[in-house]
């Protein structure tokens, strides 16, 4: 047999090919124990194989922990980052939504690394959220809130929400025990100080719905008192032998409702309006502070699950 330089270079590659195995490579410092490329010195291919080493591992146990929890309750999201925190892990609160978000794996805290990969860099995508509902009370008001109603409507939603209505305090009602005042108390009267007005019992708001129903065929007409604010109205009769009647209407009454489902009740001012409508009247009821008083529970409950986690709590979104 005549050799020439041909075949002796492919018996030699031949060989090397059946007595030689792909290499693994590792990568990464400190050298990791699991392969990233293979080389195969069969055509000189680098094969990267980390996607099926990975998902081969997956199959057992997951690499990392990762996901998004949605809790009910503020309670369960407490409990939720109670289970899973660690010294990287942190709480937003996004008033807008409104939402309460822990994220366990959150950046390290400390100066970021520009020079080659950041220590202190994380995944952030394991997440517990928990969306405040608002509470069938408060839907139930900021729905009639703002809308002009006739008194029909008007003594129905009174009647209705009978358990929301607070009577005012001895102090709200006439100032006495001033010394013994509590600072939500100071804060309501000040409010009623600002608005020229005084707040009412709900018998007094009951009684009003019910005379408005008997007057209700009759001309109406108004008038205001300047000095407390609140107002009359004089009914006339349309027919024979009717009577005419007066009514007075207070200017401000007061609830006690939870801004979200199973939070505490917030006591809330209600200012009552009113306006002649063609010989009839028409009611409005309108929350007075009510965006307050929602930034107030959204705040509160952020608060409550930061002193329960001892996380540190940042407003915004992430």
């Amino acid at each position: 047999m005549e050799f020439t330089k041909e075949n002796i270079a492919e018996t030699v590659a031949k060989i090397v090919e059946e007595h030689t195995h792909a290499e693994a490579i590792f990568i990464g410092e400190p050298k990791c124990e699991t392969p990233t490329l293979l080389s195969h010195h069969k055509n000189q291919v680098v094969t990267d194989i980390t996607d099926k080493i990975s998902s081969t591992l997956d199959k057992f146990q997951p690499a990392r922990r990762s996901g998004t929890d949605h809790l009910h309750e503020i309670d369960s999201l407490i409990e939720w980052a109670n289970r899973f925190k660690g010294s990287n892990s942190v709480l937003f609160c996004d008033a807008n939504l409104p939402s309460l978000t822990c994220i366990t794996n959150y950046h390290g805290e400390g100066e970021a690394t520009y020079d080659g990969r950041d220590p202190l860099a994380n995944h952030c995508d394991h997440r517990g959220v928990y969306k405040f509902p608002h509470s069938e009370e408060w839907n139930a008001w900021t729905e009639f809130s703002g809308e002009w109603k006739s008194p029909g409507e008007f003594g129905e939603f009174i009647e209705e929400r009978s358990a929301d209505f607070y009577d005012p305090t001895p102090y709200l009602a006439n100032g006495t025990g001033q010394d013994s005042a509590q600072d939500w108390e100071k804060k309501l009267a000040d409010v009623a100080a600002r608005l020229s007005g005084r707040f009412a019992t709900y018998r007094r708001l009951l009684e009003l719905s019910r005379g408005l129903e008997i007057h209700e065929s009759q001309t109406a007409k108004f008038r205001r008192n300047p000095d407390t604010g609140e107002g009359q109205i004089f009914f006339e009769a349309t027919q024979a032998g009717q009577d005419g009647g007066k009514l007075e209407i207070p200017n401000l009454a007061l609830i006690a409702i939870p801004v979200f489902e199973n939070g505490a009740a917030y006591t809330l001012p209600v200012r009552l309006a009113y306006r002649p409508n063609s010989g009839d009247v028409k009611f409005r009821l309108t929350l007075h502070d009510a965006d307050k008083a929602r930034r107030d529970a959204i705040r509160e409950g952020a608060e409550k699950a930061k002193e329960a986690t001892a996380l540190p709590l940042f407003y915004g979104m992430n």
